[in-house]
């Protein structure tokens, strides 16, 4: 991502969406004055039925990784994601098998990060994993070559490193922008269609662009549909995205069919537009992320209710688990070419990187059930303020 865009996507799924449903008038009717309180009720105990991304054989078999120390270099530590969803897995993981483990926060200081990372290396640590701060295009921290250089395993979490050095883990967001204009199309196979992107100084906005297109051009190509508005959106901002909805449905005198939306707050953006418009639930509306929280609750609540067509969700415990169990691997052998599981993929540099792309779900109002079963959300949270004549199944 650009400078600080992984930070301000993060603050942007949490207290920037939170602040666009507060002021949209109470669509969801939420307490806005503690979007976490509930948090705690929502988390299920790692490792039970609700929770099942942890490996069940790690705690049966032989410990894999005793004596190995592994380190964490955490872009921002942020209690609503890290520690409720990726870190529990990931420690426990870890745990299991016998490696120690040191989480450290850069707390979006990019020079934080690089002394985090040297002291991980000087301490001997034989595996690295990293959030990156920042986005680098062309180039890559130099803590991280260092590392590498000293023959240490070094995982990028979650973002770009460029580096053909390093194992790339995160979702495949290609694919998350496939899902969102298969299920879109679904909703609406004929229309106008509109496109809000991310940052454009992030990498993943054109990721998932690349994924909507390969959907969407066929039906671009006969007319099907139209693409009659299209931006990217500074700092992935939720506000920003409700303008340039705003300014989108003035052009096009409110005759628009369907909205992709690159991420979970802006598409409340994007829905707090629809409303004030009066077409709110008759225009489709697609989001990613499915981030644990409070953004979560709005964009779930917000298929059931009917006005979001499809959310695609991200399990971050599984990434979580991802990353311990990779690093476990590069104990016993460091040579991320010989990870199980493992693809290769082209980066916005141009770099062929190592990866370990997971799967993401797309959610409608056909399989909320998902996210019930796995705990990422409650059913009153899921269902508050549901018309009674369109309640989908999940909250009968």
């Amino acid at each position: 991502m650009g400078a600080n865009g992984a930070l301000t996507r993060r603050l942007t799924r949490s207290t920037a969406a939170l602040a666009v449903v507060c002021l949209a008038g109470g669509l969801l009717g939420a307490d806005c004055s503690s979007p976490t309180s509930s948090l705690a009720a929502r988390t299920p105990t790692i490792g039970s039925a609700s929770n099942p991304t942890v490996s069940q054989a790690a705690g049966a078999s032989a410990q894999r990784a005793v004596g190995c120390k592994v380190g964490f270099s955490l872009d921002n530590y942020e209690p609503e994601r890290y520690q409720s969803w990726d870190g529990p897995p990931l420690e426990q993981m870890l745990a299991q098998e016998g490696a120690t483990y040191k989480l450290s926060d850069a707390k979006g200081d990019a020079e934080r990060q690089a002394s985090d990372i040297d002291a991980f290396v000087a301490a001997g640590t034989d595996v690295i994993i990293v959030k990156p701060v920042t986005y680098t295009p062309g180039g890559v921290p130099a803590a991280v070559t260092r590392a590498t250089d000293a023959e240490i395993p070094v995982i990028s979490y979650d973002n770009f490193i460029e580096s053909p050095n390093v194992l790339y883990l995160a979702f495949d967001w290609v694919d998350v922008g496939r899902m969102e204009a298969r299920a879109t199309l679904a909703a609406r196979p004929t229309g106008n269609y509109v496109i809000i992107k991310g940052d454009a100084g992030s990498a993943y906005p054109d990721i998932q662009r690349r994924g909507i297109g390969e959907v969407l051009q066929p039906d671009l190509d006969s007319g099907a549909i139209k693409i009659v508005g299209e931006s990217y959106t500074t700092n992935w901002d939720p506000f920003g995205a409700e303008g340039e909805m705003d300014a989108i449905l003035k052009k096009n005198a409110n005759r628009i069919d369907a909205v992709i939306v690159e991420d979970d707050g802006m598409a409340g953006g994007v829905i707090k537009s629809l409303t004030e418009a009066g077409l709110a639930g008759k225009v489709a509306v697609s989001g990613a992320g499915g981030f644990g929280g409070f953004p979560a609750v709005f964009n779930f609540n917000a298929l059931a209710r009917g006005v979001q067509t499809v959310d695609v969700w991200q399990d971050y415990r599984q990434l979580g688990g991802a990353a311990a169990e990779a690093a476990v691997e590069l104990c016993r052998d460091r040579d991320i070419a010989k990870l199980s599981g493992t693809t290769r993929i082209t980066t916005p540099d141009g770099n062929q990187l190592t990866s370990i792309l997971l799967p993401s779900i797309p959610i409608t109002q056909d399989n909320l059930s998902v996210i019930l079963d796995t705990g990422w959300i409650r059913q009153d949270e899921l269902c508050q303020n549901v018309d009674p004549a369109t309640t989908p199944a999940s909250c009968r």
